[in-house]
């Protein structure tokens, strides 16, 4: 894995400070991932939809996650909340 630029650590910090200040306005947060990259903003989420290597994270770290296989999935999962 490449490690990652500057830019690219700041823009995730952004992202990641945008995410927790909708959290704190009430808004409920589900997160969609598949990757390394994706662990550090899901542990945000209230509800992680994962696969791949999200989802051995999730399941390594109790975190509370659905497993999905492809968008029609993730689809009937929101339509469920």
């Amino acid at each position: 894995m490449k490690d990652k630029t500057k830019e690219q650590l700041i823009a995730e910090i952004e992202l990641l400070r945008k995410e927790v200040n909708e959290l704190r306005q009430g808004y409920r947060v589900v997160y969609v991932g598949n990757g390394d990259s994706d662990i550090l903003p899901a542990k945000y989420a209230h509800l992680i939809l994962a696969r791949g290597a999200l989802l051995a994270y999730c399941r390594k770290n109790n975190l509370k996650y659905k497993s999905f296989d492809d968008f029609p999935d993730v689809v009937k999962v929101l339509k469920l909340l």
